[in-house]
């Protein structure tokens, strides 16, 4: 998540140079889209996202943890 909204940030932010550097709205909106959602995938093909089923929102994890599909060590990691 951390990822993704820096993205957002940099692509609308206000004092972010994207704005200028590409001033399309729509083209900004596709980038970003691209990027945030590259992310995700990233991390679900990453060994990581492998093992702990790429839980990117907390409470997923913790619901996984709670019902013992996921050990301590993973679900921290």
């Amino acid at each position: 998540m951390l990822v993704g909204l820096s993205i957002v940030i940099v692509m609308f932010g206000s004092g972010s140079p994207v704005p200028s550097a590409t001033p399309s709205l729509d083209a900004r909106h596709l980038i970003a889209g691209f990027l945030f959602g590259s992310t995700g995938a990233l991390i679900a093909l990453s060994p990581v996202g492998k093992i702990s089923g790429a839980h990117i929102n907390l409470a997923v994890t913790l619901g996984f943890l709670l019902m013992q599909k996921l050990d301590f060590p993973v679900a921290l990691g």
